[in-house]
């Protein structure tokens, strides 16, 4: 095995155990509990549990995984904490295997997965059972490396496996209806770096055999989500949009990639969040 491989592999499981600590140490926590109650109240396959509007969210394979687990074992950790775990784990796999696509065994490859796996922007949403049900295995199906393969070689099965993979993240998180755009991109400038200078339309007709059928179930996701979801919640105020756009980036983002936040707060109600401090908004640029 190439040494960058074994790096690689080790970094994994350094992160892994720590992700073990931080799992194990938790518990459950507000939407975690909603989670749980559903679970204990409907039918685990019914249309009805399954497609529930979840404060705007839609998310059958959340709910399926989630059920499964409280209904062996309800209010014990240890479930949702291994699931926490292993989907995490799948998640280091997947970017893995889409940077050594990209890359291939460089030691390049080492920068973006130690920050990937390492930062703390990561950690909140791992560490919330029911955001992490959403976010991880939206970014375990990230599709980036089957488009590259795909444009590389031609071989039908990476169109297959794309729009599949594409399917399972939409079950667990309707913003996964992303990835078809984000895959793109990164396909495009795969081959934009490559040399060709018409990069778009090459990877439009070598992977439209992936795009088309993510663009169609985007579009059917979409339809399905304006269906499901109480509309009425939904605010119209773009100036309260930007300004939250805004606040996420210069006191949340920026401060993280500094390496914050040192310290953490809590307002009841609110989940947990950072309060970083002034030498590190500083040194990410906030000022």
């Amino acid at each position: 095995m190439p040494r960058v491989a074994l790096v690689a592999v080790l970094l994994i499981t350094v992160q892994l155990v720590v992700r073990v600590v931080l799992a194990f140490g938790g518990y459950f926590y507000w939407d975690d509990l909603i989670l749980v109650g559903r679970a204990g109240t409907g039918g685990l396959l019914s249309p009805s549990y399954l497609f529930d509007d979840h404060d705007g969210h839609v998310m059958p394979g959340a709910f399926l995984v989630a059920g499964a687990i409280i209904r062996v074992a309800p209010l014990v950790w240890t479930g949702p904490a291994i699931s926490l775990v292993v989907l995490q784990l799948l998640e280091s796999l997947a970017l893995l295997r889409a940077l050594y696509v990209i890359s291939s065994w460089r030691p390049v490859l080492l920068i973006p997965l130690t920050f990937a796996l390492f930062t703390p922007l990561a950690v909140p949403g791992f560490a919330w059972w029911a955001a992490a049900l959403n976010s991880l295995p939206m970014l375990a199906v990230v599709v980036c490396a089957d488009a590259i393969l795909l444009v590389r070689t031609g071989n039908h099965r990476y169109a297959v496996t794309g729009v599949l993979v594409y399917l399972g993240g939409l079950l667990f998180f309707e913003k996964a209806a992303v990835i078809p755009f984000v895959s793109f991109a990164v396909a495009a400038l795969q081959c934009h770096v490559r040399g060709d200078r018409s990069a778009l339309a090459t990877v439009w007709r070598a992977g439209v055999r992936l795009w088309t059928p993510s663009l169609a179930l985007t579009v059917g996701w979409v339809a399905l989500y304006l269906a499901v979801v109480d509309q009425r919640r939904w605010s119209s105020d773009l100036s309260m949009t930007w300004d939250l756009l805004c606040r996420s980036v210069t006191h949340g983002i920026v401060p993280a990639l500094a390496g914050g936040p040192w310290d953490w707060a809590r307002w009841a109600p609110a989940s947990p969040w950072a309060t970083p401090p002034a030498v590190v908004m500083v040194l990410g640029g906030w000022c």
